[in-house]
């Protein structure tokens, strides 16, 4: 797939550096940062709780995708340690999110709270045939738990995160301000749940359903990119508010132009060869790092205004 500069074939060691760079995401994470309950929060305080709790959307698919493609031996080993990487961190932030800590304080009270109950106990064996399957064991069972779960997972997820922005009422950043974090927040997961479809699809799993799913989220991704660019009232998304923040989403649509092409034909029921995956894989994974960047970058400007 012919690219301009960040065009060509990604080898192994560019793959590896990506995923380096996906171990950096911590320091975009709210985990170590204090939170109030709903009446103190502040603009600060909430622009976190809506990027971590939006980050648990990503992760449940992330999980999903990394271990469909070490099944399939496209970079197994690698792979695998996302897998168990990110099913550890969703425990760790949803415990965080459910009960907060004497330090942090801050547990989500209500429905937000019911929410992420249900999450959790949806979650779970997601979460647990995750690792199993990381750890090297390949029964047909965890599997086809991962299948099932993974997008009830994200839905009550979501549902979760829209409560939490409800909850977030007198937190002083405008309802167009939270939604364009949503959203933002949202476009890390779109752009796992689009890796996922096309591995499950290429590899025959959940083939119909995850042809549908892949037609729908990629022009998901796509509306939302442009509306994050250059603003949408229809979904609410205010325009990029800073040069940094127009050229970071800029960089993003630029890495999408490119391993779009491969999606499209994943569409249209074109197998992809292995090297072609592990190319779609790396280069998806890029696209999340800087979408990853994008929001930390919204997140700092809310925070400041």
């Amino acid at each position: 797939m012919p690219r301009n500069g960040l065009r060509g074939m990604l080898d192994m060691r560019k793959l590896l550096l990506v995923s380096a760079l996906l171990l950096s995401f911590a320091a975009f994470s709210p985990l170590s940062q204090s939170i109030a309950g709903p009446s103190k929060w502040t603009s600060a305080q909430i622009s976190k709780r809506i990027n971590i709790a939006g980050r648990q959307r990503m992760l449940s698919q992330r999980m999903s995708k990394a271990v469909c493609y070490a099944i399939v031996g496209i970079d197994a080993d690698n792979q695998r340690r996302i897998a168990s990487t990110s099913a550890i961190e969703f425990a760790e932030n949803l415990d965080f999110l459910l009960n907060g800590n004497a330090e942090m304080g801050g547990e989500n009270e209500g429905a937000a709270r019911a929410a992420l109950d249900d999450v959790q106990s949806i979650a779970h064996p997601l979460v647990q045939s995750t690792l199993q399957l990381a750890a090297g064991d390949l029964h047909s069972v965890p599997m086809q738990l991962v299948i099932e779960r993974n997008l009830p997972t994200l839905k009550r997820m979501n549902e979760a995160v829209g409560l939490i922005v409800q909850a977030a009422g007198g937190s002083g950043l405008g309802a167009d301000v939270k939604t364009t974090l949503d959203l933002a927040g949202r476009q890390r997961m779109l752009s796992q749940r689009i890796a996922k479809d096309m591995c499950f699809i290429n590899v025959g799993m959940d083939v119909d359903a995850s042809l549908a799913d892949l037609r729908s989220s990629m022009f998901l991704f796509q509306e939302t990119l442009r509306g994050l660019i250059d603003g949408n009232a229809k979904l609410g998304l205010l325009a990029a508010p800073t040069p940094e923040i127009k050229e970071q989403l800029a960089l993003v649509a630029e890495l999408w132009s490119g391993v779009e092409p491969a999606f499209k034909s994943t569409l249209n029921e074109q197998q992809l060869s292995l090297a072609q995956m592990l190319t779609v894989v790396a280069e998806i994974d890029l696209v999340l790092v800087e979408m990853n960047r994008a929001v930390g970058f919204w997140a700092k400007h809310a925070a400041a205004n």
